[in-house]
């Protein structure tokens, strides 16, 4: 299962590994469009983690939207052009521990 309309996500940048929550707003093609409480730097290279996913990319597009901090409505948004997508993170994890009992 890959990124749904509404998922809570940790959105890190891979330049300073600072993290931010965010919300998956749609998924159209290679781009990932999130909704934000922070900004991002256009070009600015992101991992995206959802539950059972994962995504690298870059910020193609930011958004700074007119609403209040934390509204998702009118909130920040960045368009990420995913380059790399691991899917199904949490049978990886499952079987990793495994692997290392």
């Amino acid at each position: 299962m890959g990124p749904q309309a509404g998922e809570q996500v940790q959105l890190t940048s891979l330049a300073t590994n600072q993290a931010q929550a965010a919300e998956v707003a749609a998924l159209d093609g290679k781009r990932l469009r999130l909704l934000l409480r922070g900004t991002l730097e256009p070009r600015e290279l992101v991992k995206v983690e959802g539950r059972d996913w994962l995504a690298l990319g870059e910020v193609v597009a930011f958004d700074p939207g007119p609403g209040p901090e934390g509204a998702p409505e009118g909130a920040p948004a960045a368009i990420i052009e995913v380059e790399h997508t691991l899917l199904n993170t949490g049978d990886l994890a499952r079987r990793r521990e495994a692997w290392l009992r």
